[in-house]
């Protein structure tokens, strides 16, 4: 309707231009039907007297012309009297559609709320759990690919839709993995305000009140939040810790025999004895979860590769330089004095720290052979590449969540293939030919950091334990990650 109306009034002032550019012959009394023709809103007509009395009478056509020139504003004036009529007519319509769906709205949640117990309960609450359940599935997806804000979300509508207590259980524990990430991110307020859900949802009055005396004594450090969080539910946050921090394994002390006088790669030669203290390292690869509560917490940009940060993944896209800071910072977390100290691209060790570090070449070769393990495979944990590693035979041309292979003897996950690791050292094409026994750790001085394990790119060769490769400790890539290690206290 509307686009006819507007396509009238561009026909009639189309119109009424090209009247004003003709002339005939008619009466004398032209002026006084051209009066009539306007009060009877005939502008055409008006028009044609118009055109016409000028043309028999030429002395009078400035007096026409701005009779003319009225003629026209009062049509352009009808027409935006027109166009603002239509735009009510519309907001009307609008109005009216936006009550109807109100009321429906409103019809909806009485059914919802008031009559449950009557005809159709039944099917509403089947609805209703349809969509919690997948709400709650798209939360959880949301938690892996590290998107909290809408996890949120989608938990809090869950339990506002009378859950299920399954239901309402497990949005619970995504609330309360938020909490978690943002306390050890020091993200205050949001982890304190998903705190006061908590305490709200718990189901026992008892134990509710002791929450509630605990949230009001404080709260407003990291600490006292992971107390309140370990009273709360200290299974899940053990659960938690070992997600999204490092889970270290004891590796032991020992000697192995480093290297290889089989591989057709010199660096790997000479094979050579080497003996190691007691030392701790990850039992997985540090995966996006891990790094990304490094990334909220000191504002780091996370690269992610093609395929996405999966938080079960192992992160990628980081630096040799980016491997130490995240180091520093988890020895923060806890307290516990840095190994690294950085000074622009310098970075100075302190191997009588007992922190978190990034392991030496040694330690990452001794780790990867399962320790002091009486049988040593090619690869960590198997001579048959496929049931411990990603690469580029099996991996679709991506990384896969950590530990879904076979470990080592020690228990450790994917020290071939998935990711390349960085290691301490500098590299030295011919370093083993002056390593010393006890404690290598490395060249004093070098272009290139070492890389061990291979990737999802790259051969079976490359994931062998024994094969070495480097790159400048700027460089990134997503086949490129790290896990970390450190000296056992005792």
């Amino acid at each position: 309707m509307k686009k006819k109306l507007i396509f009238l009034y561009i026909l009639l002032y189309t119109a009424l231009h090209l009247e004003a550019q003709q002339s005939c012959q008619d009466c004398p009394c032209l002026l006084e039907k051209a009066k009539e023709s306007k009060q009877n809103g005939k502008y055409l007509a008006t028009l044609r007297y118009y055109n016409a009395f000028k043309a028999c009478s030429p002395q009078n056509a400035n007096l026409i012309n701005s009779r003319i020139k009225e003629l026209f504003d009062e049509v352009k004036r009808l027409q935006l009297k027109a166009t603002q009529a239509l735009k009510q007519a519309q907001q009307a319509k609008n109005s009216s559609i936006f009550e109807t769906n109100r009321a429906n709205k409103a019809e909806i949640q009485a059914i919802t709320s008031k009559k449950r117990e009557e005809i159709g309960s039944a099917e509403i609450k089947s609805i209703l759990k349809k969509i919690s359940d997948r709400l709650l599935l798209s939360a959880q997806k949301d938690i892996i690919n590290l998107n909290y804000e809408n996890a949120i979300i989608k938990t809090f509508t869950i339990n506002a839709s009378d859950p299920t207590p399954e239901l309402l259980s497990n949005s619970i524990k995504l609330i309360y993995e938020i909490a978690y990430v943002y306390n050890e991110a020091n993200i205050r307020n949001k982890s304190l305000s998903l705190a006061d859900s908590l305490v709200n949802y718990h189901s026992q009055p008892t134990t509710k009140i002791l929450l509630l005396q605990s949230h009001a004594d404080s709260l407003n450090t990291r600490e006292n939040l992971r107390n309140f969080l370990k009273q709360y539910n200290e299974s899940e946050y053990e659960k938690m810790t070992k997600k999204y921090y490092p889970n270290m394994v004891s590796v032991g002390t020992g000697k192995f025999s480093m290297g290889s006088e089989n591989s057709k790669e010199e660096d790997e030669k000479p094979k050579h004895e080497v003996s190691l203290d007691n030392f701790l390292i990850a039992h997985t690869e540090t995966t996006f979860g891990q790094y990304y509560l490094f990334c909220l917490s000191t504002g780091k940009r996370l690269i992610s590769p093609g395929w996405g940060a999966e938080g079960d993944n192992p992160a990628v896209n980081l630096s040799w330089y980016e491997s130490v800071m995240y180091t520093n910072w988890l020895n923060d977390q806890f307290h516990i004095s840095n190994v690294y100290k950085l000074d622009g691209d310098s970075v100075f060790v302190d191997w009588k720290s007992k922190g978190y570090r990034l392991p030496t070449e040694a330690e990452w070769e001794f780790a990867a052979g399962g320790g002091e393990a009486l049988k040593r495979f090619q690869y960590s944990g198997s001579d048959t590449i496929n049931k411990v590693a990603w690469y580029g035979e099996n991996s679709q041309y991506r990384t896969h969540p950590v530990s879904l292979k076979a470990p080592n003897e020690l228990g450790l996950f994917d020290f071939s293939g998935n990711v390349w690791e960085w290691c301490w050292d500098w590299y030295d094409e011919k370093y083993y030919q002056i390593s010393q026994e006890h404690l290598p750790t490395g060249p004093n001085k070098g272009r290139m950091r070492v890389l061990r394990g291979g990737s999802w790119i790259f051969s079976a060769n490359d994931c062998k334990i024994t094969n070495r490769s480097r790159r400048e400790p700027s460089f990134i890539y997503s086949g490129l990650g790290f896990r970390v290690a450190r000296s056992a206290t005792q």
